[in-house]
């Protein structure tokens, strides 16, 4: 089989159950959430092969995966009885959440400089990428009603990667404040 099938040369993609366009909402929302994990794996290659967030992130890369195929799935076509695993991997980010930010020295009330070493400036473009897909799988669950737990688990997920990155900062040690908290000019 090749690579190339030129099923999609006019314009439009098959998804479960059907052809849409290419700049269907569906196909959108997943071509962000694929983004997303393309940055994940450019994250996981900025940090040490050892380091202790590699095996979280890599799962965490495969449910992103597990989640583009629902995304892929119209809701008529979902299959009745598949194990939801969104509910419970948005507890397993949330905790994740509560562990960075109890480590970390200073609480966040304010927006924080994307920078400050390349994984934590990394961390923040997938945090602003998972942003986008969620507004992009809101509009699609107006048109069609997502798997419940998705937009939860996306919405953590980009909070996640918000933790991840003011972690990466402040684990470095680097004294710049322009990479903390930063606080809008008035």
């Amino acid at each position: 089989m090749k690579i190339y099938t030129k099923g999609g040369d006019k314009g439009r993609t098959a998804i479960i159950g059907s052809r849409v366009e290419k700049d269907d909402i569906r196909i959108e929302a997943n071509g962000i959430l694929d983004e997303v994990v393309s940055h994940m794996g450019v994250l996981r290659m900025e940090l040490p092969m050892d380091h202790l967030w590699q095996l979280r992130l890599k799962d965490f890369q495969w449910t992103m995966m597990d989640l583009m195929g629902v995304v892929a799935t119209p809701s008529d076509q979902y299959p009745e009885g598949k194990e939801n695993i969104f509910i419970s991997k948005t507890e397993e980010l949330e905790k994740w959440i509560d562990e960075l930010e109890a480590g970390l020295s200073t609480v966040s009330d304010h927006f924080v400089l994307p920078g400050g070493t390349k994984s934590a400036a990394q961390a923040h473009v997938v945090r602003a990428r998972l942003r986008t897909a969620e507004r992009r799988l809101v509009t699609l669950n107006k048109q069609d009603d997502i798997l419940e737990g998705v937009l939860p688990y996306v919405n953590r997920m980009s909070d996640l990667f918000y933790s991840l990155s003011r972690f990466l900062v402040e684990e470095s040690g680097l004294e710049d404040e322009n990479w903390r908290l930063f606080i809008p000019s008035k």
